[in-house]
């Protein structure tokens, strides 16, 4: 179901490179390692506006799967991309790729020191969802919902970060609307 939103998606939005996108996503949720860096890494040197939420994905990715070395990687990337202003999101994924629980009141304050565009919103979703807090993800994702942006649908059912959501019953909820 998820390759089939996503390439959904990259066929009905063929502009930004989304196809490039699409594939580093896909390759992200078939879990597959080297094929999401080669693709992901590709895709931030070519800058432009798809850089960043690649250096994001692939950090979350990595402290998924536990590496918090490919974890700073990214974050150095994502780092100079915003002038250090993600320190906190990043030393979060850090510490959950090193087996460290995040605490929602730190996710909490993460969301104020960062004024909530939906990039910082999903930042929040992602880490709720890591710590365990599906009701305030939800929360989170309704709000980005109602933006009715396309990467919504495709970030929730590529990034295993979201696993956790997936056996929620609002979660067939979410791709419903």
């Amino acid at each position: 179901r998820a390759e089939q939103i996503l390439e959904s998606g990259i066929r009905s939005n063929p502009r930004h490179d989304w196809p490039l996108y699409g594939r580093m996503l896909l390759n992200i949720a078939r879990s597959d390692q080297m094929d999401s860096i080669s693709t992901g890494d590709l895709i931030i040197s070519m800058g432009g506006n798809r850089a960043f939420p690649a250096a994001v994905h692939l950090a979350t990715y990595f402290a998924v799967i536990g590496q918090p070395e490919a974890v700073s990687r990214y974050g150095t990337t994502i780092n100079s991309m915003t002038g250090a202003t993600l320190d906190p999101y990043i030393q979060s994924l850090v510490d959950f790729a090193n087996g460290q629980d995040i605490s929602s009141e730190y996710i909490s304050e993460i969301l104020q020191a960062n004024p909530p565009p939906n990039t910082y919103k999903w930042m929040g979703v992602q880490l709720y969802v890591m710590n365990g807090n599906l009701d305030k993800a939800f929360e989170l994702i309704d709000d980005i919902v109602a933006s009715r942006a396309l990467f919504s649908v495709l970030r929730i059912v590529s990034d295993p970060a979201f696993d956790n959501l997936k056996i929620d019953p609002r979660y067939n909820n979410f791709l419903r609307d």
